[in-house]
């Protein structure tokens, strides 16, 4: 049985590299508002959830969500996976797609094919992360609600918590993990927003793209066509290691 597939986006201004990036323009809009409005166009998430924390300064992303028709949940600000499991328990989460919100370009049909191979595989766990050959930012995770309670009750380790699915990824004899790969390794780009230097790199993109439904196949091209200097010299996954 295809069960409900719910998006939930972890999102926080507290970003100790760059302060409230997520509202930061990309061309006219935030970069929240452009990563929700791309999330809108997958044919598979079912709804989209956006969990911040309980901090007095997340009360922006609070009324963004108010203002703007969004489901939002509250909970704690480094625990992300304790913040995940309670949102999915709240909201009876069936599926999880998680969306971290300072990966504006995030694509809904790269998300689409997750959720396909998650609901035909038999698998607890499916991403394109474990073996990255997806650009940085293009990430995707589908997981069970059972494989994230297990998580909650048994990871210990901070980075466990802090990151959410680490634990599940590092234990094939308990869950049942896919990654899948596309057919070029393209690893090597970055369309993440960390630091101000990327929120040039993806604005200079963005201006050239001028439009909201773009696949990141499409951003390699202008990357090429135009011969955007890429900002490169931050490790992938960064915050996790």
């Amino acid at each position: 049985m295809v069960e409900k597939v719910t998006a939930i986006v972890q999102a926080r201004v507290g970003s100790t590299r760059l302060r409230s990036k997520i509202f930061e323009k990309i061309g006219d809009l935030p970069a929240i508002s452009l990563l929700l409005k791309r999330l809108e166009l997958s044919k598979k998430i079912d709804e989209i959830i956006i969990a911040t924390t309980d901090e007095d300064e997340d009360d922006q992303i609070v009324n963004y969500c108010k203002k703007n028709g969004y489901k939002f949940f509250r909970g704690h600000r480094d625990n992300v996976l304790e913040r995940f499991y309670d949102c999915a328990n709240e909201f009876k989460v069936e599926t999880i797609a998680r969306i971290t919100a300072d990966d504006p370009f995030k694509d809904y049909e790269v998300i689409d094919k997750a959720i396909d191979i998650y609901n035909t595989g038999d698998f607890d766990y499916v991403s394109n992360t474990i073996i990255p050959t997806y650009p940085e930012g293009i990430d995707i995770e589908i997981f069970s609600f059972n494989a994230l309670e297990i998580a909650k009750i048994q990871a210990i380790k901070n980075s466990d918590m802090m990151h959410v699915t680490p634990y599940i990824i590092k234990n094939p004899k308990i869950f049942k993990c896919y990654n899948f790969k596309h057919s070029t390794d393209l690893s090597r780009y970055r369309f993440t927003l960390d630091y101000l230097e990327d929120l040039k790199y993806l604005n200079e993109i963005f201006c050239r793209i001028q439009k909201i439904n773009f696949s990141f196949l499409e951003v390699v091209k202008v990357i090429k066509a135009y011969k955007i200097k890429e900002f490169k010299h931050i490790e992938r996954n960064e915050g996790y290691i």
